[in-house]
């Protein structure tokens, strides 16, 4: 039997088990169990040594085979189980590296067959493929980075919705801001706009310079321009 450090201890078990006997008495009986499953059977001679005495109702816990030795069928039971369930763990992990060299192998071979003498190793492949992934995610990230629209574009969205917004003077006023929504990066310029657009904060008509301050005033009063 092999030597296994461990095995399923089911506590609520022993306990029901050794209800009966002293504190001393239970000292026996997991000492030989735990010989037990390192060892294996036990004589007698072996018991005695291993608790200094023996005791008939310890020994009562164990059954007796042919050859005279002692043992614990729950203890055999357990160790086998453990035993099995490694054996099958070992077996699993050997299948899964045959399948991955497998894997490769077919890979490799493909490859060959399509690409002639270029690069067919599977490492390379998977590396690629990270790398790949990788540019993805970059490619992602930079996206999502504000770039401020051009007159054109704001003219052409505007005529879109047929709203009032003068798209020079918005792209103007957040030009010389930095594209700064208060202290913040405008995330949504269209947003923006939709916002003059609600508010009306259009430029008006008559004097240009008397107007144009007296709107800058009024978005600033409104909240929606930071001073």
């Amino acid at each position: 039997m092999g030597k296994d450090p461990a095995i399923l201890f089911y506590t609520a078990d022993f306990l029901v088990g050794t209800s009966l006997m002293t504190n001393e008495q239970v000292g026996m009986y997991i000492k030989i169990l735990c010989h037990q499953h390192q060892i294996g059977r036990l004589t007698e001679k072996e018991i005695k040594i291993i608790c200094g005495s023996l005791d008939d109702y310890v020994l009562s816990k164990f059954t007796q085979d042919k050859n005279g030795n002692f043992f614990n069928k729950r203890m055999e039971e357990e160790a086998e189980k453990r035993q099995n369930y490694s054996k099958s763990r070992s077996e699993n992990r050997r299948k899964g590296l045959k399948n991955k060299e497998k894997l490769k192998e077919t890979y490799e071979k493909d490859m060959k067959d399509i690409c002639g003498t270029h690069d067919t190793s599977y490492e390379n492949h998977m590396e690629n493929e990270n790398v790949n992934e990788n540019e993805d995610v970059n490619r992602v990230k930079k996206s999502n980075k504000f770039i401020p629209p051009t007159v054109d574009l704001i003219t052409e969205y505007c005529i879109q919705r047929n709203n009032k917004v003068d798209a020079n003077y918005f792209w103007d006023y957040y030009q010389t801001r930095g594209w700064k929504v208060g202290k913040a990066t405008m995330k949504d310029w269209k947003a923006c706009v939709r916002t003059w657009e609600n508010n009306d904060y259009n430029i008006p008509k008559g004097n240009p310079k008397k107007d144009n301050k007296q709107a800058l005033y009024d978005l600033i009063e409104s909240g929606v321009l930071d001073e």
